[in-house]
């Protein structure tokens, strides 16, 4: 008999990485353990006005970029159509659509089990976190954490009622996160045992992958740039690495492309920016050098040369991409833009142990789901 799951994660946030995360563990649940899955469709005020074209107006920064989202319309609006899209297209979401905590009390006792993770939904300090994320609305429902990030903040140091996040916590029937700086952190807390599992991601096989990304947008050789630059000097460094590489740059936020000068850099932008596009942008590309978690994770799956770049001085709590680096056994990827002149750049990454590390992982991170579906 098929299991009745309710998941809730960052899935509307119009951001590649949770929707690809959503994607993932929405098929591993119904294809791996047979589960009716629904996502609850849970977007808060904030995490609307976050990613939509014209968020409100609280400072002068958000004032500018309203403008010039409003001279560039056609295009923003594009992005945006294609995130909604996506989600419509991939997602199985509940039929109502709900923006406050107390408005999902009514799923207690609805589905056999309740599902969190994955992404930065326990990052307490996002704009965009709700306490919907730690399921405090159902007590009488089965509660599992899958994967959920921290995004790097020390939820101890953080200033919020830390009882209360103790209390939600002992109500789960298993608990796991993404990265060791959040284990250590969250076992603090709460006194309880957490794993570490893969991010879901990574569960999936590459096959599923390459059958959602679109066809191949740009021809030849080139360099797909995907994260969130540190400083602006970033895409400067990035433009160094093409000119030494002599290969032209691609990006897809098309946001970044305009406020930050980038059409005046030569960097090209692509048509469009699913997370269909974006499989595609990396699985075609000779080079990706990104900043994400995600575009780590991706780079990897598609088996591509690839550098993950911080600066030394970025949060040293924030221990997401050596986290993945060292699960993808890659720590040598991660380099320091201040440095990166001392790297050969077109360094090819020996892939012959990759599936069989990955399988290990997989293999852990699935005994982890398929124990906390036991009956107690």
């Amino acid at each position: 008999m098929k299991k009745k799951v309710g998941l809730i994660t960052y899935h509307a946030s119009h951001n590649i990485g949770s929707m690809l995360q959503t994607y993932a563990l929405q098929y591993i649940l119904n294809k791996q353990f047979n589960c009716d899955v629904e996502i609850i469709n849970f977007s808060s005020k904030a995490q609307a006005n976050m990613y939509s074209i014209f968020p409100k107006v609280n400072n002068l920064n958000t004032l500018v970029k309203n403008g010039i989202n409003l001279l560039a319309y056609p295009i923003v609006k594009a992005r945006f159509d294609d995130f909604e899209r996506f989600i419509n297209k991939h997602f199985t979401l509940t039929a109502n659509s709900y923006d406050e905590l107390k408005q999902l009390d009514n799923l207690d006792g609805y589905y056999d089990y309740l599902i969190c993770g994955s992404d930065q939904i326990w990052n307490v300090n996002c704009t965009d976190f709700d306490d919907a994320y730690f399921l405090p609305f159902a007590p009488n429902t089965p509660k599992i954490a899958y994967a959920p990030s921290l995004g790097g903040q020390n939820i101890l140091k953080s200033n919020i009622d830390l009882d209360k996040y103790k209390k939600y916590l002992k109500e789960f029937k298993a608990l796991s996160v993404r990265e060791v700086n959040g284990k250590k952190w969250l076992e603090e807390l709460s006194n309880e045992k957490f794993e570490i599992v893969a991010d879901p991601t990574i569960l999936v096989n590459r096959d599923v992958w390459e059958k959602l990304a679109t066809p191949r947008e740009f021809e030849g050789d080139y360099i797909f740039f995907y994260g969130v630059p540190f400083s602006p000097i970033t895409y400067d460094i990035v433009m160094e690495i093409s000119k030494k590489l002599n290969l032209n740059v691609v990006m897809m936020d098309a946001k970044s492309w305009l406020y930050k000068g980038n059409f005046l850099k030569g960097i090209k932008l692509s048509k469009a920016s699913s997370p269909s596009d974006y499989l595609s942008l990396i699985k075609h590309s000779k080079l990706v050098i990104t900043t994400s978690f995600h575009g780590s994770i991706f780079a990897s799956i598609f088996n591509k040369n690839f550098w993950t770049v911080t600066y030394k001085e970025t949060n040293l709590d924030d221990d997401r991409v050596k986290t993945i680096l060292t699960q993808l056994e890659m720590p040598e990827r991660l380099i320091y833009l201040e440095e990166y002149q001392d790297y050969d750049l077109l360094e090819d990454i020996d892939y012959s142990n990759y599936e069989q590390n990955i399988k290990l992982f997989q293999e852990k991170s699935l005994n982890y789901l398929q124990d906390a579906f036991k009956e107690s």
